[in-house]
């Protein structure tokens, strides 16, 4: 009888943090079911945030070295085995050499992927994983329990620039008026009842003059990461489809609502578990 060999997948994703986030958790899930490693040999930007990923013993990262990283610098690193492993030429090489190996596939990965049971089934291990660093987390919840001191809800707004002034031919970029707008239709449904306050996060900086009279606030020193993790928080996301906001409603369970149409009324009765929008 042969001897059991434990299966181990080379994974490659497409995308920025989020998309790989979406990528790597469905993955992850299968391979905790199915005591698998997943080897990832091209690390996310964000990598150094997530202690409990770069530390998991179903993700193995063998090319994230502190000897390199000291050497090159962390961002030059990352984005060099971006380069080196990212590129048709290594996804082509990679595909038609590691299917020989006994026990090796090889999965590039261009879109985030469906849901899975097993997704569903170690979500707590899986936000264990995904749980960022300490001081990030610390950063995040005194900022948010300062708000919450004075305020019974919290929206997280994220409003996506950059890239997406070209994606889909500006399809979902939006002024801050028309963001100003939306928000303005939340308010006038909770804020009866309610005292609610505005967090906004965004690619670039936003002048909360923009939002005045709507409680706005945004984290001092924000990042990608602490941007995110403080989105997770809040009581309802808002923004343009997005994976960095689907993913920050999946980690956070809280609802969110995608503006497809900025001409669109919102109700507080649209926003959905992202489960329901997509196939995370």
């Amino acid at each position: 009888m042969s001897k059991w060999i434990m299966r181990k997948i080379i994974l490659s994703a497409e995308g920025q943090t989020c998309n790989k986030f979406w990528v790597w958790s469905r993955y992850f899930s299968d391979a905790l079911a199915n005591s698998e490693v997943i080897y990832i040999l091209s690390p996310d930007i964000s990598i150094e945030d997530y202690p409990n990923l770069r530390n998991s013993h179903i993700v193995k990262f063998p090319l994230y070295k502190e000897f390199f990283v000291r050497l090159f610098g962390y961002k030059k690193y990352i984005l060099f085995l971006k380069k080196l492993f990212e590129n048709r030429i290594s996804v082509k090489v990679f595909k038609n050499i590691l299917p020989v190996i006994p026990a090796i596939e090889y999965h590039h990965v261009t879109v985030a992927g469906k849901r899975n049971e097993n997704k569903e089934r170690y979500f707590r291990e899986l936000k264990e994983m995904f749980t960022p660093d300490k001081a990030i987390r610390d950063n995040c919840l005194i900022k948010m329990n300062q708000i919450r001191a004075d305020f019974d809800i919290v929206i997280g707004l994220h409003i996506r620039y950059g890239d997406y002034r070209e994606y889909k031919n500006g399809k979902y970029f939006y002024e801050l008026k028309q963001y100003r707008e939306k928000i303005e239709e939340i308010f006038a449904e909770l804020g009866q009842d309610h005292s609610v306050a505005l967090f906004v996060a965004s690619n670039e900086r936003i002048d909360l003059n923009a939002f005045s009279g709507l409680n706005p606030f945004s984290l001092d020193e924000g990042s990608a990461t602490s941007d995110l993790f403080m989105l997770s928080q809040c009581d309802y996301i808002i923004g343009p489809p997005s994976t960095y906001s689907a993913w920050a409603s999946y980690y956070g369970q809280k609802p969110i609502y995608f503006i497809e149409n900025a001409g669109d009324r919102v109700h507080i009765s649209d926003f959905k578990d992202i489960r329901q929008i997509w196939e995370g």
